[in-house]
């Protein structure tokens, strides 16, 4: 790390990794006039308090695990407990297409050193639950973009799945939407189609159809369930 300020030269300077994650912290908190909201008169402030609050603790993701995972014994989806603090919950701007339409802000990442750095095979690295959750309804050039140019990589690997504002992921709700894509709108998305003008409104406009039933359903379900 560099140390100094802008009148003196500056220095180069060995710290352990707590150390560096403490000065990020501190950096990632910093607002001008309040110095850091971690550290000193500012972490006493209102907005400091709120940040704490909402980033302690954890909430439930979802661990969806690509088929060399699942040859170990795992499920393909896995319930996890994931630190209100995660990066990706804190960094994440790029919800999932799909069910955003329906109505979920859901964001994904892949697990770090996880299942893509062990040097398995793409088969083995195919993670049908997350490939449809990634499917975008995008046209372009005449073609169905299917997913981020990131994600096109048939070896996705396991990644992690979390609500983007801390709220919690139903079992339910992440089955049910995964079987819409595949039953109801990966059968629209034809060659044929994508040529058409308004090919995107179109299976847009069938998504919220089906959000809103499968949202009232959820409801009626939750309704239904006992008080305990």
């Amino acid at each position: 790390m560099l140390e100094g300020n802008e009148f003196d030269p500056p220095l180069v300077k060995d710290v352990d990794l707590v150390a560096y994650r403490d000065a990020l912290d501190f950096l990632g908190c910093y607002r001008d006039g309040h110095a850091s909201m971690i550290d000193g008169a500012g972490k006493k402030g209102h907005l400091a308090k709120q940040i704490l609050k909402d980033r302690s603790g954890k909430i439930m993701g979802w661990r969806l695990n690509c088929t060399a995972d699942q040859a170990s014994g795992e499920a393909a989806a896995v319930p996890v407990a994931v630190p209100r603090a995660h990066p990706l919950l804190i960094h994440a701007d790029d919800p999932l297409q799909i069910p955003d339409l329906l109505g979920f802000d859901w964001v994904v990442t892949s697990y770090p050193k996880g299942s893509r750095e062990r040097g398995l095979a793409s088969g083995e690295l195919e993670n049908r639950l997350a490939r449809l959750l990634l499917t975008r309804i995008t046209v372009k050039d005449g073609k169905w973009t299917k997913c981020w140019n990131h994600w096109k990589d048939p070896a996705i690997g396991t990644i992690l799945l979390v609500e983007r504002y801390r709220g919690e992921v139903e079992e339910k709700a992440l089955m049910a939407v995964c079987q819409l894509i595949e039953e109801k709108v990966l059968p629209l998305m034809t060659d044929e189609r994508a040529l058409l003008p308004g090919a995107e409104e179109e299976v847009a406009g069938v998504l919220r159809r089906e959000g809103r039933k499968l949202r009232k359903e959820m409801d009626v379900d939750s309704a239904s369930m006992p008080l305990t």
